[in-house]
């Protein structure tokens, strides 16, 4: 009898293997959620790195054409733009594009009727689809200047809320008329 008995305590009882299941979801719960946070940082710092190279590639031109490309007062996607393209590979290896990869998610230029001052933002839909919140975007104050945010279709700060980055050339760039 003794023998029956032990044949039969071979294997798990079926509590143990949903003890052992549950263990498992909640450590790949734990798991994505730290990779997907790691992910979205990740996206945070390459828009910074992405809009301090492009301005860095504007001086460059600048310093170069004596001017900056021409993109007259309405915001484009700036890979999409023949003129800053000319910034790639003659001032930076290639033009970027924002990481979430979307088109409609792009770095956006604008440029002075002179072509003495630009603007390059990121785009407010990063905000609108909640990628960061108002908070993360004031966490880089060097990246967001109020007082160069004039007028409504400039805008990165709209009555304290940040939607957006922005690297500038000048104060004049966006100031109401």
């Amino acid at each position: 009898m003794r023998e029956r008995e032990r044949e039969s305590k071979k294997g798990f009882t079926l509590v143990e293997l949903l003890v052992v299941i549950a263990i498992i979801a909640v450590l790949s719960a734990v798991g994505l959620v730290m990779f997907s946070s790691t992910q979205k940082s990740g996206r945070i710092t390459k828009r910074i790195q992405d809009l301090k190279a492009i301005q860095t590639a504007l001086e460059l031109y600048y310093n170069q054409n004596g001017k900056y490309p021409s993109q007259p007062m309405t915001w484009a996607c700036i890979i999409n733009l023949s003129g800053v393209n000319n910034l790639a590979p003659n001032f930076m290896v290639v033009v970027p594009s924002d990481p979430l990869g979307d088109t409609q998610y792009c770095y956006q230029y604008l440029s002075s009727n002179n072509d003495f001052e630009y603007k390059v933002r990121t785009n407010a839909n990063v905000f609108v689809n909640s990628e960061m919140s108002s908070d993360q975007f004031k966490q880089q104050k060097n990246l967001i200047d109020p007082a160069k945010d004039g007028t409504e279709d400039c805008l990165v700060q709209t009555t304290g809320i940040v939607r957006g980055w922005a690297v500038y050339s000048g104060s004049n760039i966006c100031q109401a008329p």
